[in-house]
């Protein structure tokens, strides 16, 4: 039981989950990423070998191809002769040649047979009964041709006709040509006969040299062998198979010989134990980095886990910090955070502590200064009665405005009409006048159908007393507040301007700024009451209804300005 439970919480461990999904993974991939890249490099190397054996196949063809044409080439100047076209022209009536014509056949052959390595022998015949006249053994032309192959020189006219002899032992190459008289109206002259030296295809084996246990052969139209030749004599063309070789053949345009280059598949395929090689080593090697890059990952993952574990036992009633730093940013941010978070934690558990100690003492304190607001208004209504019974009516007049201030805002009503804002206003000015007397002077200009609409309390007095505090008392002149209540189309609009000092740009954009919803009243500007009022007038009037300031320090005055939509 105990090593299930210990195998099972090492499983489900972070940095086992870690090692081995990655190497699963790992593994996975792996397999297909290397299976693909073995059948493609395969099959890219066999292709590659392929074309390389096609190639050299059609090389050693055009080779043949070419040494035949050049053989071709040399036999027809010979024949195209002026003295041999006349030689075997007299020829046609007179059997037997003079001496100068024997010499001088056999300069212009042995001058060929010198230009023409390739060719062992030559020998001309005449047309009639064909007869041996070079060289001067009276042979027969049947002698080394068959009728078939005479008259397959016959119907050729003309052209060379190559020709195989697989009689003797030992194939070599013919070739035969009837002659054309050009300068007498092409007329049948006689036959040209001629033998290929044994040694003529020995270049296949250079050009094959490099394939091991590579083969050879050549056979002509009928399918007679012509040549054989491999680079391991132990191999022969009955041993050579398709099992175990790959078989390149091409047909020659010049004579129609079947040119077969045998392969070993062995050979073609003798990088691909190298491939697999390399492939494992690099797969093992991969792996092997891999699996050590996993375990140091895992464990730097790990660890930070670990020590936040750790941190997080509580101790004394309070969470305790980790202040450890880690190369990984996020465990680092995420340590930050925990860290407050227990800052935080800690100080609120103090908190409690604390006003749970101070809560019976708040209560007492708070029942022993509790005191009723009205105490307050009476006691300034008594006062105001004194003053009138000594006559000091402008004393008792202040004294009775502040006790009706002190009841309007005692009001439990959160709406009123703007008549009574207004009634509040003139109040809260008869006091203020009693400090600053003729300097401060005020007027209003309310539509009457205006006065009864309900506003929340206390919505136009901060701008009255702002054009108080910052106007009337920052200068010794004569200052008039202006109120301006009007309908505009749809809209309410409150309007409140003095002809004071103005509001320096700065202190204006401070006042703008805190307009903004995101920012705490007094975080910005020390006007609370334009910023409280600003926010009271979207959430009683909804987003579209607005507070605007102007103010122009270079041509005196103040003017706010408030949009209410109704």
């Amino acid at each position: 039981m105990k090593i299930r439970y210990f195998l099972r919480s090492w499983i489900l461990k972070t940095s086992t989950l870690i090692i081995f999904s990655t190497l699963v993974t790992m593994l996975i991939m792996f397999l297909i990423i290397g299976s693909s890249l073995y059948r493609h490099l395969s099959a890219y190397i066999l292709e590659q070998s392929t074309k390389y054996t096609d190639s050299i196949a059609e090389q050693v063809q055009q080779r043949l191809n070419s040494t035949l044409s050049e053989i071709d080439s040399n036999i027809q100047q010979l024949c195209n002769d002026i003295q041999i076209q006349n030689i075997l022209y007299r020829s046609q009536n007179n059997n037997v040649l003079s001496s100068e014509d024997q010499m001088t056949l056999r300069q212009k052959v042995m001058e060929t047979l010198n230009y023409t390595d390739a060719v062992q022998q030559i020998e001309i015949y005449t047309a009639a009964s064909p007869h041996q006249i070079y060289p001067f053994a009276q042979k027969s032309i049947f002698d080394f041709l068959t009728k078939t192959e005479l008259d397959l020189i016959d119907e050729q006219n003309g052209k060379i006709v190559w020709l195989s002899n697989t009689k003797q032992e030992n194939s070599y190459i013919r070739a035969g040509k009837r002659l054309l008289l050009s300068d007498y109206q092409f007329v049948h002259g006689g036959y040209l006969v001629m033998l290929l030296r044994p040694d003529f295809l020995e270049f296949f084996q250079e050009d094959f040299q490099q394939f091991s246990n590579s083969a050879v052969f050549l056979k002509d139209t009928t399918g007679n062998l012509i040549y054989f030749s491999s680079n391991n004599p132990e191999i022969s063309i009955d041993t050579v198979t398709s099992k175990s070789y790959r078989f390149v053949t091409s047909t020659s345009a010049y004579t129609n010989w079947e040119l077969t280059i045998c392969i070993p598949l062995d050979l073609l395929n003798q990088d691909l134990p190298w491939l697999n090689q390399t492939l494992l080593a690099t797969f093992g090697m991969g792996a092997t980095l891999s699996l050590f890059f996993c375990l140091l990952i895992a464990r730097m993952i790990s660890a930070p886990i670990r020590d936040m574990k750790k941190a997080m036992y509580i101790s004394n009633g309070k969470l305790q910090k980790n202040l450890k730093v880690y190369w990984n940013s996020d465990m680092n941010e995420l340590n930050l955070h925990y860290n407050q978070l227990v800052d935080k934690n800690n100080e609120l558990i103090q908190e409690v502590f604390e006003k749970e100690i101070m809560k019976t003492k708040a209560e007492i304190e708070a029942l022993q200064s509790q005191a009723n607001p009205h105490f307050i208004i009476n006691a300034l209504e008594s006062v105001y009665w004194c003053l009138i019974k000594k006559g000091d009516l402008e004393n008792s007049q202040i004294m009775l405005s502040l006790a009706r201030l002190f009841r309007y805002i005692l009001k439990a009503n959160d709406w009123i009409s703007i008549q009574e804002e207004l009634d509040f206003i003139d109040e809260y000015l008869q006091i203020e006048k009693f400090r600053f007397g003729q300097k401060l002077q005020w007027s209003y200009d309310v539509e009457p159908s205006l006065k009864t609409m309900l506003i929340p309390k206390l919505f136009i007095h901060p701008l009255i007393e702002n054009s108080v505090k910052h106007a009337v008392e920052a200068t010794s002149t004569t200052i008039r507040i202006h109120l301006l209540i009007r309908q505009k189309q749809s809209d309410v609009e409150i309007v409140v301007s003095d002809n004071g000092m103005g509001i320096s740009q700065d202190v204006l954009d401070q006042i703008l700024l805190s307009f903004q919803d995101d920012k705490p009243v007094g975080s910005v500007s020390q006007s609370y009451g334009l910023a409280n009022l600003y926010k009271r007038i979207h959430l009683y009037f909804g987003e579209t209804s607005s507070l605007s300031v102007e103010s122009c320090p270079d041509y005196p005055g103040t003017r706010i300005r408030v949009q209410i939509k109704q």
